[in-house]
């Protein structure tokens, strides 16, 4: 009897993180591939970009860099259904964020979207409402929504549980 019910358990655990996964892919622009490298994204954003600038951030602002942090500006992205500035973040090469600039008037509305795809945030506070499980938060001190890789994920979290206990 309990083989039975263990096996929906599984099953119904499974389908709801692949519903979960599903959904943060409707939302992340498929351009969006934390896989990518620096060179696979100068190939990748030209099709989606209107136009896009690369520049090399000095000083480094991210922690664990060795060689160089880059940031490739794509003007005209579409987000929710409309172009944006979108800012992607290398460390060493590597994708490792994306902040897509929104409009302060969309906060209500993105939050309310982000909610209904990922369930309830993680992190609430002033400043943002992070989706840790998701790896993406909305910004509200700078309207933005972050996008971020695996490879930087606890300094996010550690961010995110620095705004959240400054208010308490």
């Amino acid at each position: 009897m309990r083989k039975p019910f263990k096996h929906m358990l599984v099953t119904g655990m499974a389908s709801i993180t692949l519903t979960a996964c599903a959904l943060a892919d409707d939302f992340k622009p498929a351009v969006i591939d934390f896989d990518q490298t620096l060179e696979g994204m100068r190939t990748a954003l030209p099709t989606v970009c209107d136009s896009l600038t690369e520049r090399t951030i000095e000083p480094i602002e991210i922690p664990g860099t060795k060689r160089a942090q880059t940031q490739m500006d794509c003007t005209g992205m579409l987000f929710e259904g409309k172009p944006r500035l979108a800012e992607f973040v290398f460390r060493d090469d590597e994708l490792v964020l994306v902040w897509v600039l929104t409009e302060k008037e969309e906060e209500a509305t993105l939050e309310a979207r982000m909610t209904g795809l990922f369930g309830d945030p993680s992190h609430k506070a002033a400043p943002a409402t992070a989706f840790t499980h998701a790896r993406t938060a909305l910004r509200k001190d700078i309207p933005e929504v972050l996008f971020y890789a695996p490879s930087v994920a606890p300094m996010f979290e550690d961010w995110f549980t620095q705004m959240a206990a400054g208010e308490k």
